[in-house]
């Protein structure tokens, strides 16, 4: 019965060394290797009405995917989805 209404997903994602930005002085600047794991899963109560919670980064790593934007820690969403 509860394989119909749960369904889980995991994810492992790798980044490895990659150009970033330019330096003052020109060197380009480098970001190092890095490991993402994220895991979600989602309840469907009924045809029309099911809940979720996706947790990310669970490594609670500090990196940037991009220059000067650095990815939350330990982050997460949650909610409903309704379907009529």
């Amino acid at each position: 019965l509860y394989e119909d209404q749960l369904s889980v997903s995991a994810n492992l994602t790798t980044y490895g060394s990659r150009p970033m930005a330019l330096s003052d002085t020109g060197e380009i600047l480098r970001d190092g290797l890095f490991v993402d794991i994220s895991f979600g899963a989602d309840y469907r109560i009924n045809e029309n009405f099911s809940v979720f919670l996706n947790l990310y980064n669970l490594l609670n790593s500090n990196y940037q995917r991009w220059h000067n934007y650095p990815e939350r820690q330990l982050d997460f969403r949650g909610g409903i989805t309704l379907s009529l």
